[in-house]
């Protein structure tokens, strides 16, 4: 539960490991906010000084934000593709669907994040297609969408999957229990 120290001991088995660490390997450490992804590197920094190569702590969304910017030629993107900021999906939403009051808007935004979240491999509705092409169709992407490519990604390349696979030598979540199933096929 809350307060018993699973953040804590979680750093001290990175710590742990990263003395153990072998050559040209890396760690990863994902957990959901910044801000717990700072305070973790913050606290690993001061108890081994590791070097950036060694180590990604982040959000799963920084992780695959620099995943997909590395590999955005193989993922389809363009390369200036950034992510969308609320004002620009919401002046999106009422561009698509103008008779819809706001509310409704964003319940059909919250069905998106919901599919995105969860079963973004079955076929989308047909309200998923329109929205991401607008989106992708500017250059976009959503802050679902990071997961989803990367995943995406991943599933269509095995060779570049392996090479990840292959420099990742361990692999940490903070709060795994909280993880969407987007998340735990993108770990998969």
């Amino acid at each position: 539960g809350p307060g018993t120290g699973k953040t804590h001991t979680l750093t001290w088995r990175i710590a742990h490991r990263l003395k153990i660490l072998p050559p040209k390997k890396k760690i990863l450490a994902v957990t959901f906010t910044n801000k717990a992804a700072q305070e973790m590197k913050d606290r690993l920094f001061q108890m081994t000084q590791f070097s950036d190569d060694a180590l990604f702590v982040g959000t799963f969304h920084s992780f695959c934000l620099a995943f997909l910017q590395n590999h955005r030629t193989l993922a389809g993107l363009p390369e200036n593709f950034r992510v969308a900021s609320p004002d620009e999906i919401d002046a999106l939403a009422k561009q698509l669907w103008p008779e819809m009051k706001r509310g409704a808007r964003g319940d059909r935004l919250a069905r998106i994040v919901n599919f995105k979240s969860g079963d973004f491999w079955a076929d989308p509705p047909d309200e998923v297609v329109r929205y991401d092409a607008a989106l992708h169709g500017q250059g976009l992407l959503d802050f679902d969408d990071l997961i989803v490519e990367a995943a995406r990604l991943l599933e269509k390349n095995k060779s570049l999957c392996h090479d990840l696979q292959a420099a990742w030598h361990d692999v940490f979540v903070d709060e795994y229990q909280d993880i969407n199933p987007a998340q735990c096929r993108l770990l998969k």
